[in-house]
């Protein structure tokens, strides 16, 4: 195992901090879920709210509105689209299977960054990578139950959100929105997100805001200002200082929270067989960590 430097370990105290406030996205999901909310409009809150407080945030720090260049603002647009995707399918399988179940399968998103690295960046997979993609797979499988079409339903969102989250991580990782600010890059994502979100809620006919409340709304700015403003630039300065393959195998903090809160919050059951599958999910992101160093 390689020795971390100053500069590595700034990054890797982003990502676990990252990783912990992601980890509490059940807990004001489901609490705002319980007030009227709903997916759609849990995600859109997210992402809207703290797209204002991370402009806010901006403009204390420096007095001026950020203006990313022409191919700064190319390679937000797409970034932002593949990042709208995640929340709306990890907080839909909510509605399905055990929110640390959920948490769990979307940390299984350092896998499929390998993947993508592999397809679209050249990057080869080491054996250690493909037996750590084995232990995985083994886990994700005995997450399922048999016999329960809505546990299927809520395992597929919650892998497809993996995908997606990897898909926001290598476009991160290599494109001009890793030089960019981090508090910068978070607010427009955010923004960009909102948008996408907001015109495909209306569309589907989900954005409405009957039957919600004060304390529901109350639970969704504090889900922008964890997992939105403060997660999101842990994550950046992450992706920045150690890589993006790296930044995504600490991920293993997140579905520990996931797991901690759903049993501690939710009274979700944590059988012999779901542990296990937990267990080996955590195993493979760990023996990649200790792999070391500042991949590439």
């Amino acid at each position: 195992m390689k020795k971390f430097d100053r500069y590595t370990l700034v990054g890797l105290g982003g990502i676990i901090g990252s990783a912990v406030l992601f980890g509490l996205m059940p807990l004001f999901t489901k609490m705002a879920y319980a007030h009227g909310w709903n997916m759609w409009t849990v995600s859109w809150g997210r992402f809207a709210f703290g797209a204002v407080m991370a402009l806010a945030a901006l403009l204390v720090r420096d007095r001026s509105f950020p203006v990313p260049d022409r191919g700064q603002f190319r390679a937000l647009l797409p970034t932002a689209a593949v990042y709208a995707t995640v929340p709306i399918l990890l907080y839909g399988s909510y509605n399905y299977i055990a929110s640390g179940l959920a948490t769990t399968l979307n940390c299984t998103y350092p896998v499929f960054v390998i993947l993508l690295g592999a397809l679209f960046c050249g990057k080869k997979a080491t054996p250690r990578q493909l037996l750590c993609l084995l232990l995985c797979l083994a886990g994700t499988a005995l997450l399922y139950t048999p016999g329960g079409t809505s546990g299927l339903a809520g395992i597929v969102m919650g892998v497809l959100s993996a995908v997606g989250y990897a898909g926001y991580v290598v476009l991160s990782d290599n494109t001009g929105i890793r030089d960019m600010d981090p508090l910068c890059v978070a607010f427009y994502l955010m923004l960009a997100a909102s948008v996408i979100i907001g015109a495909a809620g209306l569309i589907a006919g989900q954005m409405t805001f009957r039957g919600t409340d004060a304390f529901g709304f109350f639970m969704t700015v504090m889900l922008a200002l964890t997992s939105g403003v403060l997660a999101l630039t842990l994550y950046q300065i992450g992706i920045q200082h150690v890589g993006g393959i790296l930044t995504s195998l600490l991920s293993t903090f997140e579905p520990v929270t996931g797991v901690i809160v759903g049993i501690l919050v939710f009274e979700e059951m944590l059988t012999g067989r779901i542990l296990t599958g937990v267990i080996l999910i955590i195993i493979s992101t760990v023996l990649l960590v200790l792999a070391g160093g500042k991949p590439s």
